[in-house]
C-alpha cells in the first residue's frame, strides 16, 4: 500500500514541479508568487476572522439562552463588522488570485508555445511516431494551461490554508472539549477524554478512504474526457476549413456521421463520468450536508449533561465544524485535483514530447556551404520503404534547376528533406548558408490579412501598401487591391475564398517580396493554367535573376527557362 501510494504521487508530482518551474523562470513568475503570498496573508487574517466567530457563536447563543436583548443586539453588530471584514478581505484576496492566474497562465503558455514552435518542434510532433498518442496539442495548449494554473492557484491556496487553519481550529477545540464520554458495554466502563477532539480526524479518515476508493476512476476519464472533446473541436474546424471541398463533393451527409461518431464517444465517455460522479456524490453530497450536523450531535451528550451551556454547544458545534470541514480539503477537492493530475500528465506528455521529438535516429549529415551539395542521399518513409536515391546533385548560386518526376515518387518528401523537416534518410547535404524559401504545392495563407500574406514570415510592418499592391498587379491579382486598406476580417474573408490557382499566385508574390537567395517550388504552378504559369514562372525569373531557383515538377514548366533538367525515377 505504501509503495503504491508513493508510486501514484511520484506520477503526479514530478510532472507537477517541472511544470511549476515554467512558471517560476524568471522575474515575472518569480513576482508571482509574492502575490500568492500576499493571498495566503489575507487569508490568514481571513482566519483569525473566522476564530474569532468561534468565540461570538458562544456569546450569542448564551445572549438567547439568558435574554439578553441588550447583548444580544451587541453581538449582532459584532457580527456585523466581522462579516465586513471578512467579505473584503476575502474579495480583495480573490482579485489578487484572478491576477496571479492570468500571470502565471500567461508564462506557462508562453514557455510551451515557444517550444512547440522552436526548431520545427510542431511538425516533428506530427511526424514522430513515438508521438502518435499525442492528441490536440492546441487543446492542451489553450485549455490545459488554463485549468492548471487556476487548479493549481485554488488548490494549493486551499491546501496550505487548510494545514494552517487544522491546527488553529484543533487548538480551539482542544481548550474547549474538556469533558469526556463515559458509556459500557458488556459490562465493561470506557472513558474517552477529549472525544470530540479524537472524533474529528478520525471521522474525516475514514471518509476520505471512502472518497478516494469511490472516485479513483475519475482521472482516467477525465483524461479521455479531454481528448474525445478535442478530437471532436479539431473535427469542427477541419469541416469549416474544408466547408467549398465537402459542398462540391456533396459530402454534408458522411461528415454528419462522421462527426456523430465522434460526438457518440464523447457522450459514451461522458456517461462513465457521470456515472462514476453519481457514485461518488452519493457519498460525497450526504456527507457535505451532514458535516454541520455532526458535531452537534456529538456534543449532545455533554450538553445534557449539564457541562456545558447552550452557547458552549453551540462554540463546540462551530469548533469541531471548522475542524472537520478543514480536515475534508481531499473530499472537497476531491473532483478538482482528479482534474488537476489529469490535466498535468496531458500537459506533461507534451513537454516531454516537445522535447524528444528530433530524436528519431537519423543518419543524415548536413552542413551549411555556399552551394547545394548531395552525395549518395537515399530517402525513406517512416516505415523505411525506400523512395529516391541521389549519388550527386550540385547546384551553384543563380542556376534555374527543373526536377523532374511522377506523382508519387517522392518529389515533396525530398522538398522536406532539403529543408531539414525529413529525419529518415541517409547520406550526406550541405544546405546554403544564405537565407532559403520553401514554396509547397498548397499554399500557406495567414490569417492576418493581405500584407501578412505577401510578406510572410516577416512581419507585415515590413511592407508598404503601395508595393503590395504592386505585386498583386504583377501577379494578376488586381482585384484584391482594393481590400488591402479594409479590417483584417474583411481581407481575411476574401483571401479564404481565393482559389487554388490564386493563392499560388499569392505565394510567388511573397516569393517577389522576399527575393531568398534560394528558392525551392515544389509544384508551386500546378493549380495554373498554362499561360499563367509560364507568365508567373517568366515573372519570377527576371525578378529573381540572381537567385537560384529549383523547381520541383511533374510537367514542363513553361517560361521558367531553366539552365539544367534533372529527371528522378525509382533508380535516381
Amino acid at each position: 500500500m505504501v509503495l503504491f501510494l508513493y508510486k501514484a504521487m511520484k506520477q503526479f508530482f514530478y510532472p507537477y514541479f517541472r511544470l511549476m518551474r515554467l512558471c517560476l523562470s524568471d522575474k515575472t513568475g518569480i513576482y508571482g508568487l509574492f502575490q500568492f503570498i500576499l493571498v495566503l496573508i489575507l487569508s490568514l487574517f481571513g482566519l483569525g476572522i473566522s476564530i474569532r466567530m468561534i468565540t461570538w457563536s458562544k456569546d450569542f447563543y448564551n445572549a438567547l439562552q439568558q435574554i439578553n436583548g441588550a447583548q444580544i443586539v451587541n453581538q449582532i453588530g459584532i457580527f456585523a463588522l466581522l462579516i465586513l471584514a471578512s467579505a473584503s478581505l476575502h474579495l480583495i484576496g480573490e482579485y489578487i488570485q484572478k491576477l496571479l492566474q492570468i500571470r502565471w497562465r500567461k508564462k506557462i503558455t508562453q514557455s510551451i508555445i515557444e517550444k512547440w514552435l522552436s526548431k520545427n518542434n510542431h511538425w516533428f510532433l506530427k511526424l514522430n511516431k513515438h508521438s502518435n498518442l499525442l492528441d490536440n496539442p492546441e487543446q492542451r495548449i489553450a485549455d490545459d494551461c488554463r485549468i492548471f494554473i487556476n487548479l493549481t492557484v485554488t488548490e494549493v491556496h486551499d491546501l496550505i490554508m487548510a494545514i494552517i487553519s487544522v491546527i488553529s481550529y484543533f487548538s480551539v477545540l482542544w481548550s474547549l472539549s474538556t469533558f469526556s464520554l463515559s458509556f459500557s458495554v458488556f459490562g465493561y466502563a470506557f472513558q474517552i477524554p477529549r472525544y470530540m477532539v479524537w472524533a474529528a480526524p478520525i471521522y474525516v479518515l475514514i471518509s476520505s478512504g471512502i472518497t478516494h476508493y469511490l472516485g479513483a476512476p475519475l482521472k482516467r476519464l477525465t483524461v479521455e474526457q479531454h481528448r474525445k472533446e478535442g478530437d471532436f473541436r479539431y473535427a469542427l474546424t477541419h469541416v469549416r476549413d474544408s466547408s467549398e471541398a465537402i459542398a462540391l463533393h456533396r459530402g454534408e451527409e458522411q461528415e454528419q456521421k462522421n462527426l456523430e461518431k465522434l460526438f457518440s464517444a464523447i457522450e459514451k465517455n461522458w456517461r462513465q463520468l457521470n456515472i462514476r460522479n453519481l457514485i461518488l456524490g452519493s457519498f460525497t453530497r450526504p456527507y457535505f450536508q451532514t458535516v454541520l450536523r455532526i458535531p452537534t450531535f456529538l456534543a449532545l451528550p455533554a450538553f445534557i449533561a449539564g457541562k456545558v451551556t447552550l452557547g458552549g454547544l453551540m462554540q463546540l458545534a462551530s469548533a469541531f465544524t471548522n475542524v472537520v470541514t478543514t480536515l475534508s480539503w481531499f473530499i472537497f477537492s476531491y473532483g478538482n485535483l482528479a482534474e488537476l493530475a489529469a490535466t498535468t500528465r496531458r500537459l506533461d506528455q507534451l513537454f516531454q514530447n516537445l522535447n524528444n521529438n528530433q530524436d528519431v535516429g537519423s543518419d543524415l549529415k548536413t552542413n551549411l556551404s555556399k552551394n547545394l551539395v548531395i552525395e549518395n542521399l537515399d530517402i525513406y518513409t517512416p516505415s523505411k520503404n525506400h523512395l529516391i536515391n541521389i549519388e550527386k546533385f550540385h547546384a551553384n548560386v543563380g542556376d534555374k534547376i527543373w526536377i523532374q518526376g511522377k506523382s508519387g515518387l517522392g518529389k515533396s518528401t525530398l522538398v522536406k528533406c532539403l529543408a531539414g523537416l525529413w529525419p529518415y534518410a541517409s547520406g550526406a547535404i550541405n544546405l546554403p548558408q544564405e537565407d532559403s524559401l520553401f514554396l509547397p504545392q498548397s499554399p500557406y495563407i495567414p490569417n492576418q490579412g493581405i500584407l501578412e500574406a505577401i510578406c510572410y514570415p516577416k512581419d507585415k510592418n515590413s511592407l508598404s501598401t503601395y508595393e503590395a499592391k504592386t505585386l498583386l498587379s504583377s501577379v494578376d491579382l488586381d482585384h484584391l487591391c482594393d481590400y488591402v486598406t479594409m479590417s483584417n476580417e474583411e481581407q481575411q474573408r476574401i483571401l479564404n475564398n481565393l482559389s487554388g490557382g490564386e493563392k499560388q499566385r499569392l505565394v510567388l508574390a511573397r516569393a517577389i517580396f522576399l527575393k531568398p537567395q534560394w528558392l525551392f517550388l515544389d509544384e508551386a504552378t500546378s493549380a495554373l493554367d498554362k499561360d499563367s504559369e509560364e507568365k508567373m514562372l517568366s515573372l519570377l525569373c527576371n525578378k529573381l535573376p540572381e537567385s537560384t531557383i529549383i523547381l520541383f515538377s511533374h510537367h514542363f514548366p513553361h517560361g521558367f527557362g531553366h539552365d539544367y533538367h534533372i529527371k528522378l525515377d525509382e533508380d535516381t
